[in-house]
């Protein structure tokens, strides 16, 4: 095992209170942290990757049917860690809770608890503490193709390139984060107010903000067909609990 285990994260906060409006009907009975994919809540399969990466406590941060979301996974006994729970009074974007939360003693995970995906956090937490860095942020390659005709051409009106329907490739975050305990005190308590802007404010301060690149499985179910494609992957089943396994 590594020297630097040690200093491996033991705690993770995980953002659930998202209203999942773009998924419309999928989501009538269901928060989005509570949808199955292949049989088992997204949640719980965070939770179950979490805890073998050595995570023993998780804050569940709640708003949108936060009832749901607290009864389901209880004070997670059943999934083998200890979770407790934060509720925004009003949504405060995917890093408000950061201004809630109590201090951290030691680097935390924050992650967006609506994603699927075989990162395994313990080689995030360890390229964290490798880099020193107050942030890492979990990336990855993601391609978009243009549906139209791209033109280019100089001031004089005069044609320069023509590419029809051009793939663009671009890395993209994860909702995924190793944070040092620090990070907190750039949120003030009650504030809306999103990762990406606090990662802004921590490079404009000077602090070292780093990107740890995943090339495998990462999906966000934010659209149906996005929901409908996660039903699809082939998934690690190793991480979750041996009840979920045999089901």
């Amino acid at each position: 095992m590594s020297k630097l285990s040690a200093a491996w994260p033991q705690q993770a906060v995980l953002v659930a209170g998202g209203r999942g409006s773009r998924l419309g009907s999928i989501a009538r009975d269901l928060p989005k942290p509570l949808l199955p994919v292949q049989g088992i809540p997204v949640i719980e399969r965070l939770v179950a990757s979490l805890r073998e990466a050595g995570v023993a406590s998780c804050t569940v941060v709640t708003c949108h049917r936060a009832e749901q979301v607290e009864a389901h996974l209880g004070d997670g006994r059943n999934l083998g860690v200890r979770i407790d729970y934060l509720r925004e009074p009003e949504p405060l974007g995917t890093a408000g809770c950061l201004g809630l939360l109590p201090r951290p003693s030691q680097a935390f995970f924050l992650v967006n608890a609506d994603i699927i995906t075989d990162l395994r956090f313990q080689v995030l937490a360890e390229w964290h503490a490798r880099s020193g860095a107050a942030a890492t942020l979990a990336v990855r390659s993601h391609a978009t193709t243009c549906e139209y005709g791209v033109v280019e051409f100089d001031r004089a009106g005069r044609l320069t390139r023509y590419r029809e329907k051009p793939v663009h490739e671009a890395f993209i975050g994860m909702g995924i984060y190793c944070l040092a305990p620090a990070v907190c005190g750039h949120v003030a308590a009650g504030e809306v107010v999103s990762m990406p802007e606090v990662l802004g404010r921590l490079v404009a301060a000077g602090e070292a903000v780093f990107c740890h690149r995943h090339d495998g499985v990462w999906c966000d179910i934010g659209r149906p067909e996005d929901y409908e494609r996660c039903q699809r992957l082939q998934l690690p089943g190793d991480a979750l609990p041996a009840q979920r396994r045999a089901a």
